[in-house]
């Protein structure tokens, strides 16, 4: 069985997988659901649930996997020795940094704006896979080192976020 924990909402999730011949069962939380694997590449798995067809995209650096699925973008690292740990420090960041090399494909946002957890800042296009830089918490953006177009190397600084008096 692998074990995933993912980041969502500031809520940390555990994903377990579990192989039994062509199924996969997928337990999340306290839900347990078969998966027939249909396709199983590099980049892709396509799976059928339900008499639904549904693919899903993923690109991993180091000990992080990113994963594109029905229109988000979730941050997966397999568990570890601390579990979780690295998102949760990575995520209370004010420095919001590339996950992986990257071209900018939109920024959703200039400086002075205020965002809310979860808004989308600056969207990340790598591997065929659509990555959204979120905001982790409330606040001001400061400053934005990129633009439509850019490429940017992984750890490349994105956006400045400040907390905003009224968010304090």
């Amino acid at each position: 069985m692998k074990v995933f924990r993912y980041l969502f909402n500031e809520q940390v999730f555990e994903i377990k997988l579990e192989e039994q011949g062509d199924s996969l069962w997928v337990l999340l939380e306290d839900r347990r659901f078969p998966l027939e694997v249909l396709t199983n590449s590099t980049g892709q798995l396509t799976f059928r649930h339900q008499s639904q067809v549904v693919s899903l995209y993923w690109a991993r650096h180091n000990d992080v996997i990113w994963v594109h699925f029905q229109g988000r973008s979730y941050q997966v690292e397999k568990v570890g020795q601390r579990p979780g740990r690295r998102m949760a420090e990575r995520q209370s960041e004010s420095y919001l940094r590339a996950p992986m090399p990257a071209q900018v494909r939109a920024v959703q946002v200039k400086p002075g704006d205020r965002v809310l957890p979860g808004d989308s800042l600056i969207l990340l296009e790598a591997m065929k896979m659509e990555i959204r830089v979120q905001a982790p918490r409330a606040g001001r953006i400061q400053r934005v080192n990129v633009q439509q177009g850019d490429q940017v190397e992984r750890d490349q600084l994105l956006v400045e976020l400040e907390e905003s008096e009224d968010d304090r």
